[in-house]
């Protein structure tokens, strides 16, 4: 018989921040099936029913937000000892909606959409310390513009009230292995850190744990419905922790007839971009050729006369992007690649 081991938040806690601080934010990002969401409804639920303590949902768009209470479902159909039914009701013209718990109010559903008018509510949140954003990574990459920004609105909207300027709130931000490139590990500089061995990553405030559950893992894989499915990407993605950074095929040598495209400038350091036409790949490398005169940066600290300081949108960040999505865009070396996802990054926060 197969043993089904679920995520729990128990190593997560025990961590310190990068100042040895206790963090109230936590960055869990993992493979499918492996319980993170649920671990942190638990949480929730627990710590309603023994402190009366209600709970925050946060959804990026305001459709979102009328079905939070279906999150609830199989977890109180699997610890019935917390309560029977979810229930939602709208508030403020679908601006936020109220959950109850069999008829008792249990938290809120709240979405960045007009963040900005949850300030004249934050009263009604003065009792929320725990708060929960799924999917901080899309498949689908259609993220908000300045994303972040918006996150921090809302939560800097709700955690007022109950005789506090700003009171504390626990935050989980969830994900699954999508991409290094997501606002949010662009945000917190973890997409130049993570390496194929990180398990946990500290920051100012956060904590981060990269995990992969073996038994959802497995699950997946002997679930015999998949079987014609497993060799595609999508189900290695969604049974393994794969991203960019641990897979050694993008770091290599380019061999062959290249066109030079430009040279980037990244905290000082050139870099030269060729598109290897015949191998249908784009290189970053150290190799550049000084008497090419088109030279970008994305830093006010590298731009100069001579210089192109890019900004979001440019049809060379496009270029680049659309490289890196279809897996040809290659790199010297790991400086190489990280000037690279600098490059990308300026553009990952707008509404595509």
């Amino acid at each position: 018989m197969e043993n089904t081991v679920y995520y729990t938040l128990y190593e997560l806690h025990k961590k310190k921040d990068l100042d040895g601080e206790e963090p109230y934010l936590y960055i869990i990002t993992g493979n499918k099936s492996a319980g993170k969401t649920t671990s942190i409804l638990l949480e929730g639920l627990k710590d309603w029913k023994e402190n009366g303590r209600e709970m925050l949902l946060i959804y990026r768009e305001k459709n979102e937000i009328t079905s939070a209470n279906m999150l609830f479902e199989d977890v109180l159909e699997q610890y019935p000892e917390y309560g029977e039914k979810m229930t939602i009701k709208q508030c403020a013209d679908g601006l936020f909606c109220q959950l109850f718990l069999d008829d008792t109010p249990f938290g809120f559903a709240v979405t960045m959409f007009k963040f900005d008018k949850l300030k004249k509510y934050s009263p009604v949140f003065r009792n929320t310390y725990t708060a929960l954003f799924d999917e901080i990574q899309l498949e689908d990459g259609r993220y908000l513009k300045d994303e972040p920004s918006k996150l921090m609105g809302v939560l800097m909207a709700v955690a007022r009230g109950g005789g506090k300027q700003s009171r504390p709130m626990k935050l989980y931000l969830l994900g699954n292995t999508v991409s290094l490139m997501n606002p949010y590990f662009i945000y917190f500089g973890i997409y130049k850190r993570l390496k194929p061995n990180t398990h946990f990553m500290r920051g100012k405030g956060w904590v981060a744990e990269f995990l992969l559950n073996e038994s959802a893992q497995k699950a997946i894989e002997n679930n015999p419905l998949f079987k014609a499915f497993k060799d595609d990407s999508y189900f290695q993605y969604s049974t393994e922790s794969k991203y960019m950074y641990n897979t050694d095929k993008f770091i290599m040598k380019p061999s062959g007839k290249s066109k030079y495209l430009f040279t980037l400038i990244v905290d000082g350091i050139e870099y030269a971009i060729r598109d290897y036409f015949e191998q249908g790949k784009i290189a970053f490398t150290r190799d550049v050729d000084k008497q090419y005169k088109f030279r970008i940066c994305i830093s006010s600290q590298d731009h100069n006369e001579n210089t192109i300081l890019v900004r979001r949108n440019s049809y060379l960040v496009e270029m680049v992007r659309e490289a890196y999505e279809a897996g040809v865009l290659i790199f010297s070396d790991l400086g190489a690649k990280n000037a690279a996802l600098d490059l990308l990054a300026i553009d990952f926060y707008r509404k595509q």
